[in-house]
């Protein structure tokens, strides 16, 4: 997953949900950015709560250790 112009801060981070009305409190993992407003991660299947089924998720950009939704994207697993 990679993210451009996050803002940076040391605890912005990156929740993994199902897809659907997004319940912020029920993510199914989470990653932080290290404060890098331009980067990437990878999600291993031990940063994961659940594997992924197949199936569509989002993947939501979160401000600095808190839930005020920055960007979403979806995606498939197959």
């Amino acid at each position: 997953m990679r993210w451009r112009n996050a803002p940076g801060n040391k605890l912005d981070w990156i929740g993994i949900y199902r897809a659907g009305p997004l319940d912020v409190y029920d993510y199914l993992g989470f990653s932080y950015l290290g404060a890098l407003p331009h980067g990437g991660v990878s999600f291993a299947r031990g940063d994961l709560y659940a594997k992924l089924k197949p199936g569509r998720y989002v993947a939501g950009l979160f401000l600095d250790d808190g839930y005020s939704l920055l960007a979403r994207t979806t995606f498939r697993v197959r």
